[in-house]
């Protein structure tokens, strides 16, 4: 089903705690404590850590430009940076996401039509006063950023932005989606085989001659993709959705080697050239080994890449305690 960047959930057992994000992955932690405040699943290159606030747990995926989630009782209630600029996420009584809330008078107000978001406003906070000439900070509404219709099944069937423009959608009987109508006119069908879970496209095509791409699938992990020009593309997957090995069009073959924690060690190209990659406990690469040429070494301070070093040439990186580059020296000095 369609999801949005807030649907994280939290979730508490025996075992510690699973974080589904918005994107439904599935990161499992132990439950941190007073005397292990912070831990780290390298594989998923994400943490947790205790928050500040009675019963608060903060979650983080490594990135570029990481995120932090802050729950209480399993809930989302602010995404951080790491300049701690937030937005305040509340709720109204049935527990639906209500507003976000810079902090700074802006915010984003969801409206529903039943359980589904109905439109999502643009709001300032005003100064106003009311009858009694007592002072009051009301949110208005400066403009309707999006609205959506759902039909009787409960079906997102319609999208609508500020200016009008509309995306359509369409579904099976599943509720899988079959084709999407952009507002330009270009739309977008798929077709698919097996239900639930299961269910995997084995077309998808346009409305324009360039598009028209066949999925053939097995159930021991290959997939092959079958171009509008008849050229194809096959890919294999071990059980844990790892690519192992990957064949273009034209023969050339690519495959994978991963180590117990599901990292990269091994890359053969399709000339057999092989490179090689190593990291160190907490996951992160630290040293890159081409079959031919000089290898390649990754330095870290406190999680951070703070110098690459290849033979004699060396490049470093300063950084502030947000973790943003604030000065790169390269080989040259």
């Amino acid at each position: 089903g369609w999801s949005h960047s807030l649907s994280h959930r939290l979730h508490l057992d025996d075992e510690g705690v699973l974080w589904t994000d918005n994107e439904n992955r599935q990161t499992r932690f132990p439950m941190p404590t007073e005397r292990r405040p912070a831990i780290t699943n390298s594989l998923a290159s994400a943490a947790i850590f205790i928050g500040d606030a009675p019963g608060e747990l903060i979650l983080t995926q490594a990135g570029q430009k990481p995120r932090f989630y802050h729950f209480r009782a399993g809930r989302l209630t602010t995404i951080s940076d790491a300049y701690d600029n937030q937005l305040q996420i509340e709720y109204d009584l049935v527990g639906r996401i209500q507003r976000i809330d810079n902090g700074a008078g802006r915010s984003l107000l969801l409206r529903y039509d039943d359980r589904h978001i109905a439109s999502v406003d643009y709001q300032q906070q005003r100064p106003e006063y009311d009858e009694q000439g007592k002072r009051q900070d009301p949110w208005l509404t400066v403009q309707t950023l999006v609205t959506y219709h759902y039909n009787e099944h409960h079906q997102l069937v319609r999208a609508t932005n500020a200016a009008g423009e509309s995306e359509h959608y369409r579904y099976n009987d599943q509720h899988v989606i079959l084709e999407r109508q952009l507002a330009g006119g270009a739309s977008f069908h798929w077709e698919w085989e097996r239900e639930g879970k299961a269910s995997r496209c084995v077309r998808q095509w346009a409305n324009y001659s360039q598009m028209d791409i066949r999925y053939v699938w097995d159930d021991n992990g290959t997939a092959t993709v079958i171009n509008g020009d008849g050229s194809e593309q096959v890919y294999v997957h071990d059980i844990n959705a790892r690519l192992v090995s990957q064949t273009d069009p034209d023969g050339a073959k690519i495959q994978k080697i991963y180590d117990e924690q599901g990292r990269l060690i091994a890359e053969k190209d399709a000339l057999d050239a092989i490179t090689e990659y190593r990291y160190n406990d907490a996951g992160r690469l630290i040293a890159l080994f081409p079959s031919e040429g000089l290898a390649t070494y990754y330095g870290y301070f406190d999680g951070q890449l703070v110098s690459v070093e290849r033979g004699e040439a060396r490049w470093k990186y300063d950084r502030n305690r947000q973790g943003d580059i604030t000065l790169q020296t390269d080989p040259d000095g």
